[in-house]
């Protein structure tokens, strides 16, 4: 588990960090303890990603957000990452 503070950002919703997944830098999902939240919409999945204790939460009705493609996971470092909806 990191010992950096809970950082949470968000993508596609108010206020977003992120206007999609594929703009959210590596630096950004390799620092762990990070939540990003993913607003309804259309996104492409990530593709060589290297996360390091990621939690990705929908914030919508299931069928309201839509990932294209398939996560491909570059790295996984030392920790864990976790989808939910």
């Amino acid at each position: 588990m990191s010992t950096n503070p809970q950082l949470t950002y968000s993508v596609g919703g108010p206020n977003s960090n992120f206007k999609d997944l594929a703009s959210i830098d590596t630096a950004t999902l390799a620092q762990g303890n990070v939540t990003v939240l993913v607003y309804p919409g259309e996104y492409a999945a990530l593709t060589s990603a290297v996360l390091k204790d990621v939690s990705f939460r929908g914030m919508g009705h299931q069928d309201e957000i839509k990932i294209n493609g398939d996560f491909t996971i570059a790295n996984l470092q030392q920790a864990q990452s976790i989808f939910q909806t």
